[in-house]
């Protein structure tokens, strides 16, 4: 086995269990979306921001106790940690709806709805087969696959915040993003000038949503979310990503 996957018998065989189980409850509509095959092109087409297409089953087309099934199966595969964090997350689309109101207008319900995540699963759960878990919406992906009900490898995944200051208390990653600036905080005057790339951030991410990267990379002119925040060509050619020359500062300093 390589680096990436981890040998987790007891987690393996409680998703298994959670996915059969969610899979019996579903008439024949509903598999056919729910369930793909593990070689499915789109199993490598995943996305943390929303857009038309959706692969998999929105929890807007499962019942209640469908829903309950399909975070039973995630807090199986979660540290109690991030499991607590993939329920917050789209909450926060509540809060999104007031404050882009006038923004998206009368799509407003459309894009900023918490039941507006999907949930697929590739392959077929078995005891002795591979199968994999995909649970996805705006900043929140989730991808986790089961090898022989012994074997997982997580990736890839990722989380967000949307927003980050607000006057709430919902801040799911209120803990990574505070880590984030303690390093920095930390850093001498020397190093941080190495570390500090560009006074300007990326849009978003400083690469593209696809299964693999390539030798350079420019971030998006604009954030979807935030059409006001626009990077110029200087901008964005200071923090694209070359993939044999790394940017900042090395762990090693």
């Amino acid at each position: 086995m390589t680096d990436d996957v981890y040998e987790a018998p007891g987690v393996a065989s409680k998703m298994l269990v959670a996915a059969m189980g969610l899979i019996e409850t579903l008439d024949v509509n509903q598999r056919a979306h729910l369930v793909l095959p593990l070689d499915d092109p789109r199993r490598q087409d995943w996305d943390i921001i929303p857009r038309p297409e959706g692969t998999g089953l929105s929890l807007h087309d499962l019942s209640r106790s469908q829903k309950i099934l399909v975070w039973d199966l995630l807090a199986a595969a979660l540290p109690l940690r991030t499991f607590t964090q993939a329920t917050q997350i789209p909450q926060l689309e509540h809060v999104l709806r007031d404050y882009e109101a006038d923004f998206l207008g009368r799509a407003i319900g459309a894009w900023r709805d918490p039941n507006n995540y999907y949930v697929t699963i590739f392959g077929r759960p078995g005891f002795e087969d591979t199968f994999a878990v995909r649970f996805y919406g705006h900043h929140l992906g989730i991808n986790l696959t089961v090898v022989k009900e012994r074997w997982i490898t997580a990736g890839p995944s990722a989380m967000g915040q949307q927003p980050v200051v607000y006057d709430g208390t919902n801040k799911p990653l209120a803990d990574e993003e505070a880590a984030g600036f303690a390093i920095i905080n930390s850093l001498a005057d020397d190093k941080l000038s190495k570390a500090l790339i560009h006074p300007v951030s990326p849009a978003d991410f400083s690469t593209r949503y696809v299964p693999r990267i390539g030798a350079v990379e420019y971030p998006d002119v604009i954030d979807l979310g935030m059409p006001q925040y626009r990077l110029s060509d200087k901008d964005r050619y200071a923090t694209r990503l070359v993939r044999d020359q790394p940017a900042g500062i090395p762990g090693s300093e």
